[in-house]
């Protein structure tokens, strides 16, 4: 299963490092780069506007919820999404897929892991709560049982109700599951929406090569950058044995499925 960061009371999406934080339009272009929060939501808001063909990325993912507020602001925009430097997590599961045409620059790459599903509701908040909150009143013990169930309740709720949010804006926007790794709970591996098999069984991210990118997303225009990819980070040792460090593997054949397949 892939890996995602998610507390006791808490599921969010990240990636693995910090990138430097811009949101500006720039004539027709739209500079969007940095971890996905609050403030870089906020600024999406307020400076992102009419006009803009191209947006330029460089982000390793982030908040969950701030990631689909900000999809939900791109969407229905006519532009060019060009990768300069990484697209991971929120920024390729929810941005990239709006774009009517796709560049990833040498040296730079999409990397996905997945997304809030019900088998990870299941698996992380649901089948483990009692011995969550178990655990919780041994480390606490002045918290009072009944506040801490209510609370841990509540907080799997509201992650319930942004996977449907999710579910509602991929829908609606024709972002496949596959692309997503989206699971139900009997699922193994990354899910019934792909197929093909990953060299690292259990990663943490996985490395979208052109293949896999294409396969998901045929209403796209995709400049080709497999070469590029393979010159500037999958030959590159020291970039892609980093990668690999971080729990990353290469997408190899791994392909979207659809209901038709």
């Amino acid at each position: 299963m892939l890996a995602m960061l998610a507390s006791m009371i808490l599921l969010v999406v990240s990636g693995p490092q910090e990138s430097s934080v811009r949101c500006e339009k720039v004539a027709d272009t739209f500079h969007l780069s940095g971890r996905i929060d609050a403030e870089l939501n906020t600024c999406v808001q307020a400076n992102f506007g009419q006009g803009v063909s191209e947006i330029i990325v460089d982000s390793p993912g982030g908040n969950a919820d701030e990631a689909l507020l900000i999809a939900e602001r791109l969407a229905g925009e006519q532009f060019t999404l060009r990768v300069r430097g990484r697209c991971s997590s929120g920024c390729a599961n929810l941005f990239l897929p709006l774009a009517k045409r796709v560049v990833v620059e040498p040296g730079s790459y999409v990397a996905l892991h997945g997304t809030l599903d019900p088998q990870q509701i299941q698996r992380e908040a649901v089948a483990p709560r009692d011995r969550i909150i178990a655990q919780g009143l041994r480390d606490n013990p002045h918290l009072d049982r009944a506040v801490l169930e209510r609370n841990y309740d509540a907080e799997t709720a509201k992650n319930v109700a942004l996977m449907e949010r999710m579910n509602a804006f991929t829908e609606r926007n024709r972002i496949p599951r596959g692309w997503l790794f989206y699971r139900e709970p009997r699922d193994r591996g990354l899910g019934r929406h792909v197929a093909g098999r990953l060299r690292n069984r259990n990663p943490d991210y996985v490395l979208v090569e052109e293949a896999l990118m294409r396969s998901c997303l045929p209403h796209i225009q995709i400049d080709p950058y497999q070469d590029g990819l393979e010159a500037t980070f999958i030959n590159n040792r020291d970039r892609f044995q980093s990668f690999q460090r971080a729990g990353g593997a290469r997408s190899g054949d791994l392909v979207c499925r659809f209901e038709a397949d």
